[in-house]
């Protein structure tokens, strides 16, 4: 572990519970706006990247350099801006490896659990309020309802502690995975001019695969909403809703591009 991860493990370490969840919920909420735009990109390269859709219009021409260009530009984009999700913890950003820091401790599993607890079962139970029924039926009402509401409250609580933990060590065997650290290794590569990337002096690494970014997509935008939804509160989908209009956008604007090239750059044959 660096100086840094040492040093901000130990700041968190030592804030209190609700600090920790506080800053859970800022850094989660920061993170469903960083998928988004993952996600945006990620759509885009379906169809400059993976389809022939745009490479199709390009003739055989100088151009066909630029394009590849292109290409590479746009798919390494994708995957720095995958990557910063995935960073590790630090005071000053914001990622799932930090926002796991945060919650992975007892006390704040339990401060969760208990919040989860009270949003049901402290609810104000509804008066009926119907013709005919005495001021006792109303009684018994409430009580029945007050009663199905602790259930679910118990039920909800048990739900969050085991989701939250079953997020934690998934969070934790996918930034341990292989994969992960391909795509990692190439990131490095691409931010600094290396022979040699520190893993690569270190371990061997698995050259990262075209399409190994869409799987660790798949798992960051999962981890991210069952967060919201345990830590935050609030259930919502990424997936259905962000990757629906990512990818009505990109459709918009690629598939309505058009090149047209000529065979020859100035006095440039090709």
């Amino acid at each position: 572990m660096s100086r840094k991860r040492k040093a901000y493990f130990q700041i968190v370490s030592e804030m209190q519970t609700e600090d920790r969840i506080s800053e859970a919920k800022i850094c989660i909420k920061k993170l469903t706006y960083s998928v988004g735009e993952v996600l945006e990109m990620h759509e885009s390269n379906q169809i400059v990247v993976y389809s022939d859709i745009l490479s199709s219009q390009i003739p055989s021409s100088f151009a066909g350099h630029s394009f590849k260009h292109f290409q590479a530009a746009m798919h390494r984009y994708e995957i720095v801006r995958l990557l910063a999700l995935w960073d590790h913890a630090q005071e000053n950003a914001y990622s799932i490896p930090k926002a796991v820091m945060l919650i992975d401790d007892n006390d704040v599993l339990e401060a969760l659990k208990k919040s989860s607890y009270e949003a049901y079962a402290n609810r104000t139970a509804a008066r009926v309020g119907q013709r005919g029924y005495t001021d006792e039926d109303e009684v018994e009402f409430d009580k029945i309802i007050k009663d199905i509401q602790i259930e679910k409250g118990i039920e909800q609580s048990e739900k969050t502690k085991l989701g939250l933990i079953g997020i934690i060590e998934g969070v934790k065997k996918t930034g341990a995975s292989n994969k992960l650290k391909s795509i990692r290794n190439v990131r490095d590569h691409i931010s600094h001019s290396l022979e040699k990337t520190r893993m690569e002096l270190s371990v061997d690494i698995t050259p990262m695969k075209y399409g190994d970014e869409k799987a660790i997509l798949t798992d960051t935008i999962k981890y991210i909403e069952d967060l919201y939804c345990f830590v935050n509160g609030t259930s919502f989908s990424i997936e259905d809703e962000g990757k629906e209009n990512a990818k009505q956008n990109a459709e918009e604007l690629w598939k309505n591009c058009r090149f047209s090239i000529t065979d020859y750059i100035g006095d440039r044959k090709k």
